[in-house]
């Protein structure tokens, strides 16, 4: 599964005056973002085999988007939903490189030299302004949290989580670590999680 934080962008950009207005109304807005599911894989969406019933019983308490586009990749899905942006038609988006997390524990690198050097490898860089999701949530009043395979990129880092808008955060920041069993430690709030 993938991680917290996200479902299509264009709805929640379009619930955002919606959230800015509802002072006295504010729903708890989870949204569930699975890498490599489809929605004919869960019964809420139609599925008849596998039986997904906690999933299908969140739909139906909840709202369930079926007209909206994604990358199948879960990088740049995570990215365009976080940002807004399509990846397959900005022509803007690329990916920093996995394992740095796992380069950084082999070599025994601080969390701040690991910061310093995720920074630098970045290949995708906000641009001044940028407005992501979780900075909308914020504005309207929200704490904002994500949990699992974290961000957008195969690398992260704790000031970019931040730079988003992410008030908590708990997982994985690196693409093959989260590929594995059993990791040595995950991140909580830019601090390793044994």
């Amino acid at each position: 599964m993938g991680f917290l934080s996200h479902a299509f962008l264009a709805a929640a950009f379009s619930l955002s005056p919606f959230l800015a207005s509802a002072a006295a109304f504010k729903p708890n807005i989870i949204f569930i973002y699975a890498d490599d599911l489809g929605m004919g894989m869960l019964g809420c969406y139609g599925q008849e085999i596998v039986k997904t019933p906690n999933i299908d019983r969140l739909a139906s308490q909840g709202i369930m988007f079926t007209r909206c586009y994604s990358s199948q990749y879960c990088c740049p899905a995570r990215a365009s939903l976080l940002m807004g942006v399509h990846d397959s038609h900005s022509h803007s988006y690329t990916q920093t490189a996995g394992a740095l997390v796992i380069t950084a524990e082999r070599k025994g690198w601080s969390n701040e030299q690991l910061e310093e050097k995720a920074a630098r490898a970045a290949r995708i860089k906000a641009a001044e302004g940028e407005v992501f999701l979780p900075e909308l949530l914020k504005k309207a009043g929200y704490v904002t949290g994500q949990f699992g395979k974290l961000e957008w990129g195969f690398t992260t880092w704790h000031g970019e989580l931040k730079r988003h808008g992410w008030d908590r955060y708990v997982g994985y920041m690196d693409h093959q670590r989260a590929h594995g069993f059993y990791p040595s430690f995950l991140w909580k709030d830019g601090e390793r999680l044994p």
